[in-house]
C-alpha cells in the first residue's frame, strides 16, 4: 500500500514537473513567436514601405517617361518642320539658282550680240578712219606737186586744211583763175573726185594791200577768186556743186605779218578746207545696225 502510494505520490509530482516544464517550455515557444512575428511584421513594415517608395519611384519614372514620350513627339515633329523647311529652302534655291542660270545665260546671249554689234561697228569706225589715213596720205602726196613752199599742210579741229599760194592760180590783183591755174586745179580736183565722203569748203585770202579799183575791197578779191576756182572745179572737173563751197575773207585771217614780203606771200592764199562727209558713215551704221 505504501508503495503504491509512493509510487503514486512520485508520479504525480513527476507529472506535475513536467507540466510545468512543458508550460514554461510553451511561453517560451510563444514569446519566441511573437518576437518572430513582431519580427516579421516589422519586415512586412519595412517591404510595405520599400512597396511604397518603389511606387513612388515607378511613377516617377512613368511621368517622367510620359514627359520625355512628350518632350520626344515634339521634337520629333519639330524637326520634321526643320526637315520640311529644309526641303523647301533646297527646292527654292533649286529653282531660283535654274532662275538665275537662265538669266545669266540670257544676259550672256546679249551681251555676245551686242559684242557682236560693237564688232561691227567698231569695223565700220576702222575702216572710215582707215580710208581718212589713206586719204591724208595721198592729199600729202599730190600737193608735193605743187612745189615746196607753195602749199602748206596741217589738221586742225579734225579737219584737213591746206594752203595754197594764190600765185599758182591767179595774177597779182586779179580774181580770173590764170591758163595754168586751171591745170594746177586738176590735182585737188582729182583727189576731191576720188574721196565722195569728202566735202570742200574754198575760201579765199589776201594780204593786206590796197586793191584795184574795179574791187571794192580785199573779201570782195578774195570771195570772187574762191568762187571762180568753185565754178572750174564744178564745170571742168565734175566736182558736185553739193560738195563744194566758196567764201572769201580778205585780209582778216593773216597766217602770217604783213609787214614784210614774206609774210604777205604766206597771207595770198587759198585754203581748202576738207571735212568728212559723216552722213555716209552714219548711213553705213544704220544699215548695219538694220541688218542685224
Amino acid at each position: 500500500m505504501l508503495l503504491l502510494l509512493s509510487t503514486a505520490y512520485l508520479c504525480s509530482c513527476v507529472s506535475k514537473k513536467k507540466f510545468e516544464e512543458s508550460i514554461l517550455s510553451s511561453d517560451q515557444r510563444s514569446a519566441n513567436y511573437e518576437e518572430q512575428i513582431f519580427g516579421l511584421e516589422e519586415t512586412i513594415f519595412d517591404k510595405d514601405q520599400s512597396i511604397d517608395s518603389l511606387r513612388i519611384l515607378y511613377a516617377e519614372q512613368k511621368g517622367a517617361n510620359e514627359v520625355l514620350l512628350i518632350t520626344h513627339d515634339k521634337l520629333q515633329d519639330r524637326l520634321d518642320d526643320v526637315q520640311n523647311q529644309v526641303l523647301a529652302e533646297q527646292e527654292s534655291k533649286t529653282s531660283t539658282a535654274q532662275d538665275l542660270r537662265s538669266v545669266v545665260s540670257d544676259k550672256e546671249e546679249l551681251i555676245r550680240q551686242k559684242e557682236n554689234k560693237l564688232s561691227g561697228l567698231q569695223a565700220i569706225i576702222d575702216q572710215q578712219a582707215e580710208s581718212q589715213n589713206t586719204m591724208l596720205g595721198e592729199f600729202t602726196m599730190q600737193m608735193e606737186g605743187y612745189g615746196r613752199g607753195n602749199y602748206n599742210l596741217k589738221i586742225i579741229n579734225g579737219e584737213l586744211r591746206i594752203s595754197i599760194s594764190n600765185d599758182l592760180f591767179f595774177r597779182p590783183g586779179q580774181a580770173r583763175v590764170k591758163t595754168e591755174g586751171i591745170g594746177n586745179l586738176s590735182r585737188m580736183a582729182g583727189l576731191i573726185n576720188k574721196y565722195p565722203s569728202i566735202k570742200v569748203n574754198v575760201i579765199g585770202n589776201t594780204d593786206n594791200s590796197k586793191v584795184a579799183r574795179n574791187f571794192k575791197d580785199n573779201l570782195e578779191l578774195s570771195t570772187l577768186r574762191a568762187a571762180n576756182v568753185v565754178r572750174i572745179l564744178t564745170d571742168d572737173y565734175g566736182v558736185s556743186p553739193n560738195r563744194i563751197l566758196a567764201a572769201g575773207k580778205g585780209d582778216s585771217a593773216p597766217l602770217a605779218s604783213n609787214e614784210t614780203a614774206d609774210g604777205k606771200r604766206q597771207n595770198r592764199r587759198l585754203d581748202f578746207i576738207v571735212t568728212s562727209r559723216m552722213d555716209r558713215v552714219v548711213r553705213d551704221l544704220e544699215k548695219y545696225l538694220m541688218e542685224e
